[in-house]
């Protein structure tokens, strides 16, 4: 959890620095180019390293040693093998492709960051092999030390040290030299902890079982981008301008999603624990802990959703107004607060359930989740306009949760037993967020950073005091790390 932080604040303060120092024309032509870069890197890298995962730490659990590396071969071999064949449909047809592009000088920005499809394809599988040992800081370290080489890579191409004439190419090539220089560090490291290649394991097996995966993050994918185009153009046929519906468009997705989904920051290092936790468990038939982990890991994620859910339904208007000077994405972001509490416990369960094995019931639930999500942009910007971009993403989060709970249970690999405490909780947490929107109120003449501060202030102390009187945590716990007895210093 902490490093998910620190890498995502470096991230975020690079992008600030990026901003300033190339501008948005520059960043705008790499953003293009990164695009489809993800696209050409999406098949290979999507499905692939979490069943490379899954089957290491099986075999981890049986003793299996010699096979966990014949899995990292085969994993490599595929990857390899789709790159190629991914990166040459791209070569085929890449006028047409290349075509798409508004600004013909982001086909030079592909160019430059092709090499780094094959070294990005390579090491997440083997960075994929630390997850499946539980090796986490290993596989933490690595995506820190990732984000800052990239940093270094820019900085020294930006500031003179060596010349580039173009900002975009600048980042490109950073980007580029960056990812061979984490490449060789995960290889340095595969082996340095005893990892080796041998003889390719259940290639077929391994195909088979990392293509919902891939599907399900293909038509994820597709479907943000036919959001993209369904929703403006559904608020352009019910009265709006195409002006005003790319406003708020812009404003909803590239402001307020970042703020909702700020909280995946803390609860998503738990996907990277569960899942080679769970399949360990799940290859020796222990079912009633795999239930008591995703149930301690269930009452986690809903403390803090919970608390995420005050802050922005509350203090949604004025966070977006001091984040991103935009009080449109602020109101979004007060509107859709509910969406963070499904959104993370979707994610929880798709990651148990693909853990188990059950990719393709995961793959189902996610396509079932997506045509009502659709359905819902279709007909509900009628009444709620943008809002309901918030009210299907919810809906989407909430249906995936639901089907995937449902299939945990029948696999007995899922219980909650803190139901009479989580509606005293929810009850709270009603309370707090009406008393925090009285201060809001209260202090209505106030400027954005009081009303904020003042207002933050008094949602968290109620919410940790809600916390303490119906024993969600352990204060006992708490005062363990805050106050430590001293040791009596032998003779």
């Amino acid at each position: 959890m902490a490093f998910s932080m620190g890498t995502r604040l470096i991230a975020f303060l690079f992008k600030v620095y990026l901003s300033r120092s190339v501008g948005a024309e520059a960043l705008g032509l790499f953003s293009m180019g990164l695009a489809m870069f993800n696209l050409l890197t999406m098949i290979p890298s999507s499905g692939l390293p979490l069943t490379v995962s899954r089957r290491v730490a099986e075999y981890d659990a049986l003793g299996r040693r010699k096979s966990q590396f014949g899995i990292v071969s085969s994993g490599l071999i595929l990857s390899f093998v789709i790159n190629l064949v991914t990166v040459g449909i791209f070569v085929l047809f890449r006028k047409g492709l290349l075509g798409l592009f508004a600004d013909t000088r982001a086909e030079s920005i592909v160019w430059i960051l092709l090499p780094a499809t094959v070294t990005t394809c390579l090491y997440n599988v083997l960075r994929a092999y630390f997850m499946g040992k539980r090796s986490y800081v290993l596989y933490s370290v690595t995506e820190l030390v990732e984000e800052v080489l990239n940093v270094i890579a820019v900085v020294l191409l930006l500031t003179g040290w060596i010349v580039v004439t173009d900002g975009a190419k600048s980042l490109a090539i950073a980007f580029t030299v960056c990812d061979a220089l984490v490449f060789v560090l995960i290889v340095v490291l595969y082996f340095v902890n005893k990892g080796r290649l041998s003889k390719p394991v259940q290639p077929i097996q391994i195909l088979k079982s990392s293509t919902p995966i891939t599907l399900m993050r293909l038509f994820t994918s597709l479907a943000a981008t036919f959001t993209a185009i369904l929703l403006p153009n559904r608020l352009v046929a019910f009265g709006m301008s195409p002006e005003g519906a790319t406003a708020l468009f812009g404003s909803a997705v590239g402001m307020g999603f970042p703020l909702l989904f700020a909280p995946l920051a803390v609860t998503s290092s738990l996907s990277v624990v569960l899942l080679p936790e769970v399949a360990q468990l799940s290859a020796t038939g222990q079912f009633e802990r795999i239930a008591s982990k995703t149930d301690k890991a269930t009452w986690f994620i809903l403390l803090i959703t919970l608390y995420c859910f005050v802050i922005l339904a509350t203090l949604g208007r004025e966070i977006g107004v001091i984040v991103f000077a935009n009080e449109d994405a602020g109101r979004f972001v007060a509107f859709s607060a509910g969406m963070v509490i499904p959104m993370c416990l979707s994610q929880l369960t798709n990651t148990t359930l693909n853990s188990l094995g059950k990719e393709g019931r995961c793959f189902a639930h996610s396509m079932v989740a997506l045509a009502v999500m659709i359905l819902g942009l279709y007909f509900l910007p009628k009444w709620l306009g943008v809002y309901s971009l918030g009210v299907a993403q919810t809906a989407l989060f909430l249906i995936s949760f639901v089907l995937n709970a449902l299939s945990l249970i029948k696999l007995k690999a899922f219980r909650f037993t803190h139901a009479r405490q989580l509606t005293v909780i929810v009850l709270g947490t009603v309370a707090i967020a009406s008393a925090t929107l009285g201060m809001r109120y209260w202090l209505r003449e106030q400027n954005v950073w009081t009303i904020t501060v003042m207002c933050g202030l008094l949602a968290t102390l109620l919410f940790a005091l809600l916390l303490v009187v119906t024993k969600a945590v352990d204060v006992k716990v708490i005062r363990s790390f805050v106050s430590k007895k001293k040791k009596p210093k032998q003779a």
